[in-house]
């Protein structure tokens, strides 16, 4: 299937869903002052950013945001305003992906199907809600992260795993100071709804798993 056309106004993309049901959203070289939300458009995606404003393009339903390569430094010097707001289809479920680290992200998915969401190459001011999942939907955020917050809704079990030590961490209601290495901590588990599968093990409950990440520290893991 060909890349299929993205209408650009400006500042301004969409492109079109057609009979998609699921989707790809990824920043291929790093974002910032971003926000990220779920509606009930018609279009697959809808998206403004800030000048200079990103490379954008739609290929058999992921959509691929591409800035020019900017030090750390040149994305939040305080005289340049580089953001943007991405809202995508609520209808089709999203797989989300930051390559080239991330500051200032907040990610409202509460009305999004989420299936996974992988941050790389550091993440700093990271605010995230959650949707409800229907399955293990993991959360990875590698490279270093710093001052993240993720949210999830009231009662659904999460799993939480470390792998080079952090500092600050609220998960739930345990608090803790700087651990090093690694570390594994999980919600208590509720029963799992009744669910048809093809596999003989046991049917995983309706959970987050944050996979490995790299020296956070100031994290948040709580229930909204």
């Amino acid at each position: 299937m060909t890349e299929q056309m993205v209408a650009e106004r400006g500042d301004q993309f969409s492109g079109p869903r057609g009979s998609l049901n699921r989707g790809r959203l990824e920043f291929a070289q790093g974002a910032a002052r971003l926000t990220v939300q779920g509606e009930g458009i018609p279009e697959l995606f809808r998206a403004r950013f800030d000048r200079p404003a990103p490379s954008v393009s739609l290929h058999e339903g992921a959509v691929t945001v591409r800035y020019p390569r900017f030090s750390l430094r040149g994305w939040l010097r305080p005289w340049v305003r580089r953001g943007g707001q991405v809202t995508l289809n609520k209808d089709v479920s999203w797989d989300l992906s930051i390559q080239g680290g991330v500051a200032h992200l907040d990610a409202d998915l509460r009305d999004l199907q989420l299936e996974a969401l992988d941050v790389r190459q550091g993440a700093s001011r990271l605010d995230l809600r959650l949707p409800r999942p229907s399955g293990v939907v993991p959360v990875r955020i590698g490279g270093g992260a710093s001052h993240v917050r993720i949210r999830r809704p009231a009662g659904t079990p999460a799993r939480l795993h470390i792998s080079r030590g952090v500092a600050d961490l609220t998960f739930d209601k345990q608090e803790f100071g700087a651990v090093g290495g690694r570390l594994r901590l999980e919600s208590p588990r509720r029963a799992p709804p009744r669910a048809a599968t093809r596999s003989r093990s046991p049917v995983a409950p309706r959970t987050y798993k944050s996979p490995p990440s790299s020296r956070p520290c100031n994290q948040e893991v709580a229930t909204a």
